[in-house]
């Protein structure tokens, strides 16, 4: 069971891993002279993405569960403003390696070491000149995230709140909103079309 002291911890590990890896490659011009720096960069930057938090995966499923739960709706706000702050974090990543990128000779990303990411490589070279400063790309994100969460959450408050009355084998019942999505595919044909009315 996820305790808010578990979910501390895990985003805490989380933290902890984006802050070193930030710390080990930021700048990247700076760290990457050859195409094998470049290599490990990215190598430690796919096990970064590839390691989960189970925090926001239970977050997400509970919030699904109850819309209502202040304390859960606590708790995702938090591990919201987590990921907006790590994700700023990260911003050095994909800012500075576009712009490596876009000094870089072409030969430099044919590099047999290179192969795995380059179609990557390529895709960031050209969005390079699209890219803003760090700050307004902070800015940016920070604001992106706050705005749509706010509409979903919105969104899932009334939704979750909305009640219809359906015949079931018991009788009449009322069912939620989310209680009535879930019987949108039930095997009982009257049932699935009581609940998409």
């Amino acid at each position: 069971d996820w305790t808010p002291e578990k979910i501390d911890n895990d985003q805490n590990k989380r933290r902890e891993e984006v802050e070193n890896f930030a710390q080990k490659w930021n700048p990247i011009e700076k760290k990457v002279k050859s195409s094998s720096d470049l290599k490990k960069i990215l190598d430690d930057f796919e096990i970064l993405n590839s390691e989960k938090t189970f925090s926001s995966s239970y977050l997400w499923l509970a919030r699904r569960k109850d819309l209502l739960d202040k304390k859960i709706l606590a708790l995702s706000r938090k591990a919201e403003k987590e990921a907006i702050d790590l994700s700023n974090i990260l911003k050095f990543f994909t800012l500075g390696l576009g712009e490596f990128l876009k000094n870089k000779e072409e030969k430099f990303l044919d590099s047999p070491e290179l192969s795995k990411y380059k179609h990557m490589l390529e895709k960031m070279r050209g969005e390079a000149i699209h890219l803003l400063s760090e700050k307004e790309e902070k800015i940016l994100t920070s604001l992106s995230g706050i705005s749509y969460s706010s509409w979903v959450e919105l969104l899932n408050q009334t939704l979750s709140k909305e009640e219809a009355e359906i015949k079931t084998d018991k009788g009449n019942q009322k069912k939620t909103f989310a209680e009535l999505v879930s019987l949108v595919g039930d095997r009982d044909k009257k049932l699935r079309d009581q609940s998409s009315k």
